[in-house]
């Protein structure tokens, strides 16, 4: 039996998520993790088959729909939100799909719980972001950036279109101002003079503690599901030395380029990833 696109509601680590399903009751369970400033909107425009799966799309905490943290955020605060996210849909092993941000949280997911990941879908990240900093020199510019934000002052947009035009211009990304619309649709909401975006402020800060890339090479090396990666042409894996490295801790992955650029999943017509990602499960 195969359900209509749905908004779902889900209690977790004591916020409240939201987002949205599609597909098969009785099909495998995709869960979907978007990047930083983007929302579950971020796979709409999948050309997914969804007899054979069920795709589940969540605004992470602090994004979207979904509610905030208590202040600043850590990439390893949303472990134990999705844990609970999967605990609350009695879901066993299921495909993690993350892009950028989202992939990085589900690296570190599938290292530390192995039993609850089928397989990652990897879009443009391997791995979260490492620490480039001396640790004393990141928590002076955390601290400074803490006590210097507002987060009262957010941007507003006269209207629809204003706010479409400056996601687009701040992604700097080649694809359609129609795929943006999908994100802002969820990311907004309307205040006083016009709209602003639902993400929490807080979200725009640097966190205190990051990991470096040994640590972030030992959690890739601790993945036990096979890894698809698909990166983008014009992505942000410029670095090669930094991915090939990456993907030689990796026990089982492969690897493809695709044209586009760092959203290239944005865009209707990519079945070419789709399909390729799909060969992971040898089905189309």
């Amino acid at each position: 039996m195969s359900e209509k696109y749905r908004e779902i509601t889900v209690k977790s680590n004591g916020k409240t998520f939201s987002g949205w399903k599609h597909g098969s009751v009785d099909g495998i369970p995709i869960l979907a993790l978007h990047g930083w400033l983007d929302n579950a909107n971020s796979f709409r425009f999948l050309p997914l088959n969804f007899d054979r799966f069920l795709f589940i799309a969540i605004d992470l905490r602090g994004h979207g729909r979904s509610s905030h943290g208590a202040s600043t955020y850590n990439i390893w605060d949303y472990i134990p939100d999705l844990v609970g996210i999967l605990d609350s849909f009695d879901f066993d092993r299921v495909i993690i799909l993350g892009h950028s941000m989202g992939s990085g949280i589900a690296s570190i997911l599938a290292a530390c719980f192995p039993e609850r990941v089928l397989s990652l879908w990897l879009l443009e990240g391997l791995g979260t972001e490492p620490d480039r900093l001396i640790q004393k020199e990141r928590i002076r510019l955390a601290v400074k950036r803490l006590n210097d934000l507002d987060p009262k002052r957010k941007p507003i947009y006269p209207d629809f279109d204003s706010a479409v035009s400056a996601r687009v211009n701040y992604s700097n990304d080649s694809i359609s101002r129609k795929s943006f619309e999908k994100i802002a649709e969820r990311g907004l909401m309307s205040v006083p003079g016009g709209l602003t975006w639902t993400s929490d402020p807080y979200l725009t800060l640097p966190s205190m503690v990051r990991f470096n890339e040994v640590q972030v090479r030992n959690f890739l090396s601790e993945i036990k599901s096979p890894i698809s990666l698909a990166i983008a042409s014009n992505g942000i894996f410029q670095d090669s030395e930094l991915l090939n490295n990456r993907i030689k801790v990796c026990r089982n992955i492969r690897v493809k380029k695709f044209n586009g650029g760092h959203h290239f999943h944005l865009e209707a017509s990519r079945f070419d990833i789709w399909d390729w990602l799909c060969l992971d499960l040898e089905i189309k």
